[in-house]
């Protein structure tokens, strides 16, 4: 059992013991891929526990799988990982049909394949990595928990010409706002 303190590397080495037990005649053909834990692109929270983005929104063309750190224990981790690898594999080039669906069905997931699960065969492989990775050193992050950072600049408007801006609030009711344009007092929109 390695003992790993990062959870990226324990990803990483999560992820190539998945393609190196569960497709290995794609290993040849699988294209360089990042994994990292993080909520996905375009998310605050949500449901969605992992995602694959293509590598041409990459700079150095590289597919870029994130895993949701709401996501805590390492068997649901590398689940999530498996279904992804899917994707990478097929190059996000179908979505959640032909390639993909086979590769997926073929490692043994199962379920919806926009929610997939590890079936008896693909569990007893998980369950094995997991062990030699050890422990997922990573806790659960529960975004709702957080406070959302609201606006701290209020609008302001120069009514005579129209110019808009924005100020802190703070700011704006100890010393007002001049325009720039106008030299007028700017209102609160």
């Amino acid at each position: 059992m390695t003992n790993f303190t990062e959870r990226e590397t324990w990803l990483i080495e999560g992820a190539d013991q998945i393609i190196d037990e569960c497709m290995p005649f794609e290993r040849k053909y699988t294209p360089k891929y990042r994994v990292a834990c993080g909520f996905p692109p375009r998310s605050r929270g949500g449901k969605v526990v992992g995602v694959c983005i293509n590598a041409s929104a990459s700079d150095d063309n590289h597919f870029e799988v994130y895993i949701n750190p709401s996501v805590a224990k390492g068997f649901d981790a590398l689940e999530v990982l498996a279904h992804e690898l899917c994707h990478v594999v097929d190059r996000n080039e179908n979505g959640h049909r032909g390639r993909f669906a086979r590769l997926a069905r073929g490692i043994g997931l199962e379920g919806k394949l926009t929610q997939t699960y590890a079936g008896n065969s693909l569990a007893k492989k998980l369950r094995s990595i997991e062990k030699v990775l050890g422990e997922y050193p990573h806790g659960s992050v529960n975004i709702e928990k957080t406070k959302k950072q609201s606006t701290r600049l209020v609008k302001v408007e120069c009514v005579p010409c129209g110019n808009i801006a924005r100020q802190s609030r703070s700011s704006y009711e100890k010393f007002g706002l001049i325009c720039g344009n106008c030299a007028k007092v700017m209102w609160e929109a």
